[in-house]
């Protein structure tokens, strides 16, 4: 950093240090991840900055869906900057950042990467990925080989949270001998860079729920990611494939946010009638097409569910609102979902539904998923877990009063989606469960009828 017109080394924690600047051999990748506030993207960036105001370099900044530059680390580069004292070094604008002699800072997503935009990224020197527990294995394929300026490097950051992202496997179960990886959390920062509220949000997790803390502030991923074990008796299961007539088990739960986020859920019934929630996609800001691409995606590639799509997709019945885009023309947030699934070569049609909307409905039948019952399905959650998608469940199910309203907050929107799909799914294990009763009912009167048949018949013997 500058101090007084000189250079001075930039301080960093130990961990963090090794990964960012060991340079004892040409590393192509550098990656740290872990738990919360683990300055992963602080100290990348101050790193970064260091290397563009002494040399020449080009960055690419990117991670799997960028639609604003404020979704980008824009804002905390430009934070750095000024915090180092580079501000008369590298111009800052409101698409990117550039110095005079040759530095450069990209931001992009990578789904939008095309062939418009590939030969400039094929001359990046260090390519960014944050947030990178989204990032899919087809995304990391097309990057990885477009960087290959020589001495290039890939930097990659992301807070665990299942075992099944693709990322964690790249980074911990089958590391490449070219990848210098740390695991950082809290505990490995300075007590100075972290504010009070912080430390005291820490430690009050860590007395009340264990395993949260765990996950949350350790990046401890379970086997299956985290499923609400504080709600009921939700024992952990070994994750298991899916069989492959899984087909009419497999439902969708959907709420498109414009101005909060949009939130999708895919679940599994299985057998005995147990409800999986299998992952969660989670993102604001962008279009439903965008969104829809992203779910399709997901869906696809999700490691479980080996390509099944949903059979059916409940949806907020709001998605059907028309929205005049012509003179003569006219289109709901619904159809551009249609739209996009259609085109991806869907090749069995989905069943889109309009979800109960009623929240007294779903809040009652979520309580009893929740063990607040007798005779609940069991419920299990597998993976994309995030902690307002859990505050806002907890919010609709420990309304005592009024369990229909509850205050729009973070988490809401995650809530009122997976609020569908669980209506859904419990309807489904009723339908079920009523099917048997009948099939048992049937069975009983044809075994009894037969039964007092035969006796008639055997009575003039006894006559």
């Amino acid at each position: 950093m500058l101090s007084n017109g000189k250079f001075i080394p930039l301080e960093l924690p130990k961990k963090h240090a090794r990964v960012l600047l060991d340079n004892t051999r040409k590393w192509r990748y550098r990656c740290l991840h872990g738990g919360r506030n683990g300055a992963k993207d602080w100290s990348a960036a101050g790193v970064a900055v260091e290397i563009a105001v002494r040399q020449p370099k080009r960055f690419l900044c990117t991670r799997e869906i960028q639609k604003t530059i404020k979704d980008s680390i824009h804002q905390l580069l430009a934070d750095t900057i000024k915090r180092l004292g580079y501000d008369q070094y590298l111009k800052v604008t409101n698409n990117g950042i550039t110095w005079r002699c040759g530095s450069s800072f990209m931001f992009t997503g990578l789904r939008d990467i095309n062939a418009d935009n590939l030969k400039s990224i094929e001359g990046i020197d260090v390519a960014i990925i944050g947030e990178a527990q989204n990032l899919t294995e087809k995304s990391f394929n097309v990057l990885d080989p477009t960087i290959r300026k020589p001495g290039s490097e890939i930097w990659i950051f992301y807070n665990d949270q299942s075992e099944f992202d693709f990322v964690y496997n790249l980074t911990e179960k089958n590391r490449p001998e070219n990848m210098i990886c740390e695991k950082v959390n809290y505990l490995d920062v300075p007590k100075e860079w972290l504010s009070q509220e912080i430390i005291d949000q820490a430690e009050r997790m860590k007395e009340q729920n264990s395993s949260l803390y765990s996950y949350i502030w350790l990046g401890e991923p379970g086997s299956m990611g985290r499923f609400f074990g504080e709600f009921g008796d939700h024992n952990r299961e070994t994750p298991f494939m899916l069989p492959d007539d899984c087909e009419g088990r497999i439902i969708g739960s959907l709420d498109h946010g414009i101005a909060h986020d949009t939130s999708f859920g895919l679940w599994y019934i299985d057998a005995y009638k147990g409800i999986h929630r299998l992952f969660s996609y989670l993102n604001h800001g962008g279009t439903a097409e965008g969104h829809a691409m992203a779910i399709w995606d997901a869906i696809e590639s999700f490691p479980l569910a080996h390509g099944t799509f949903p059979t059916d997709i409940y949806y907020d019945p709001s998605m059907d609102t028309q929205t005049r885009i012509s003179e003569r023309m006219y289109q709901s947030v619904l159809d551009e979902y249609k739209r996009v699934f259609a085109l991806k070569g869907q090749s069995k049609a989905v069943n889109w539904i309009a979800a109960n909307n009623r929240k007294i409905d779903g809040c009652q039948i979520m309580r009893q998923c929740f063990g607040i019952d007798k005779g609940k399905p069991r419920l299990t959650y597998f993976q994309g877990y995030n902690q307002s998608f859990e505050s806002g469940i907890k919010r609709v199910m420990f309304d005592e009063n009024n369990l229909e309203i509850y205050a729009k907050a973070d988490g809401d929107d995650a809530a009122d989606e997976a609020r569908y799909g669980i209506v859904a799914a419990y309807s489904f294990v009723n339908r079920v469960r009523q099917q048997e009763q009948r099939k048992s009912q049937t069975e009983w009167k044809f075994e009894n009828d037969l039964k007092n048949k035969y006796v008639e018949s055997m009575e003039p013997l006894y006559a």
